[in-house]
């Protein structure tokens, strides 16, 4: 998967290989954005929330940028213009406007007990936005309850100096010369629903206890985002089988799951950019039907054997070499800007049926649980794929949210219908 970087170099911020690619296909329908939130156990104060903003700003400067297009490369430069909390809109992850004068790559929206931060995927990641995201609410919970932020752990705030390894290019950083870069996978299928026409982003969220399905993962010997992953594929499946003989034939393709993961876990990196690659174990159709233990091996084994500094060493050189390549590197940006959508469209996005994105566990200071009922995240508004997944927990509860542009709720439906017959109580919420 694609990702953007910064390095400091005097008063601007590089954007990476990846990060071109997604500062160049963000468009109307298909905005790279996507959003984390956290909902408070007390309405919100939005004067509070805006001074804390601005105080925490300070702490980022890497994201206190506007995107900028020079000749060759998107590049970020700091935006004078002051940051402004917005109300929350119905629909999540809408496009906004992220290049020019005064726009920031990011935006922070309020509504009734709700914080949230939405991002485009060219300024960082998940596991970027959610230090964020904890930072300003922890620093709005300052203000508005007087809480002690001295001993946070690794909560940022206001007081520290940021750190000049924050604004580095985990890619290049951890970039070896003469490893080869990953392989391509081939096209792999697409739901072939048609897109609503009101382009409406329609959004499912299970609330589950994360202990019930704990109990389950552990009994089949599995991690439970590989068994999330293997629920997902299995239900797939299903709605592959359920077409007619006709369209099987004409769809049949490998069914793949893009799951990311957090390269930080393996290659010692502060970087506050998006540093992530994903695995992609795959079912194909034409080698019969899978029972659902094959499928869980079969995840099981792929994400076992793709998570080693080794083979993730070939992920970070695919995203390195592209911006490396001689031709990328002398053709302007405009064309660039043209061009780069179709590459991703075909090389990248069109290589995964579905993403399954798990943020993990939120850890917060002691003294601001008591504060935060909930957190929630939800994927990019996935326009070629038309489904995506994303989940996130905190204490005991996950909230595993389903985003789709396209009017049936096949794919969820099925999912969590699997899950109650594991036993697992789901609490459904739909927006």
């Amino acid at each position: 998967m694609t990702v953007a970087h910064a390095s400091h170099h005097g008063p601007w911020y590089r954007v990476d290989s990846a990060g071109t690619v997604f500062t160049a296909t963000a468009r109307k329908q298909a905005t790279t954005v996507f959003r984390l939130s956290a909902t408070l156990t007390r309405p919100l104060q939005a004067d509070l929330l805006q001074q804390a903003l601005e105080q925490i700003l300070v702490r980022f400067p890497y994201f206190a940028v506007e995107l900028r297009s020079g000749i060759f490369w998107s590049y970020f430069q700091p935006n004078a213009q002051p940051p402004r909390v917005l109300a929350d809109s119905h629909y999540p992850c809408l496009n906004f406007p992220t290049r020019g004068k005064g726009h920031y790559p990011f935006r922070v929206l309020a509504y009734h007990c709700r914080i949230a931060v939405e991002f485009t995927h060219a300024a960082t990641d998940g596991s970027g936005a959610l230090a964020f995201l904890k930072s300003l609410l922890a620093q709005y919970l300052h203000l508005r309850e007087g809480l002690d932020l001295s001993d946070c752990g690794d909560l940022m705030h206001p007081g520290q100096t940021p750190d000049p390894e924050e604004a580095l290019d985990g890619f290049r950083q951890h970039y070896r010369r003469r490893v080869p870069s990953s392989g391509v996978l081939p096209r792999a299928f697409q739901v072939p629903y048609a897109l609503d026409t009101e382009r409406v982003y329609h959004l499912t969220t299970g609330l589950i206890q994360v202990p019930e399905l704990l109990a389950v993962t552990k009994a089949a010997g599995v991690s439970l985002t590989e068994w999330l992953a293997a629920t997902c594929l299995d239900t797939l499946q299903d709605l592959f089988a359920q077409w007619p003989k006709a369209q099987r034939k004409r769809y049949q393709r490998p069914i793949c799951l893009d799951v990311p993961v957090n390269l930080r876990q393996a290659f010692p990196s502060k970087t506050m950019l998006n540093f992530f690659t994903t695995v992609s174990p795959a079912l194909d159709p034409r080698l019969g039907h899978y029972s659902f233990d094959e499928i869980l091996k079969k995840v099981h084994h792929t994400l076992r054997v793709n998570l080693n500094d080794k083979e993730l060493s070939k992920a970070i050189a695919r995203n390195v070499s592209a911006r490396r390549h001689p031709l990328l590197r002398i053709i302007p940006f405009a064309i660039k800007d043209h061009v780069l959508p179709r590459i991703y469209q075909h090389w990248g996005i069109k290589k995964a049926t579905c993403s399954l994105s798990n943020l993990g566990r939120v850890e917060l200071p002691a003294s601001l649980e008591p504060y935060v009922e909930r957190f929630d995240f939800i994927p990019a508004y996935p326009n070629i794929r038309k489904v995506g997944c994303a989940c996130i927990s905190y204490r005991n509860q996950l909230c595993l949210t389903f985003g789709r542009t396209i009017a049936e709720p096949a794919l969820e439906q099925g999912f969590f219908r699997r899950l109650t017959q594991q036993g697992i109580k789901v609490r459904i919420e739909t927006n």
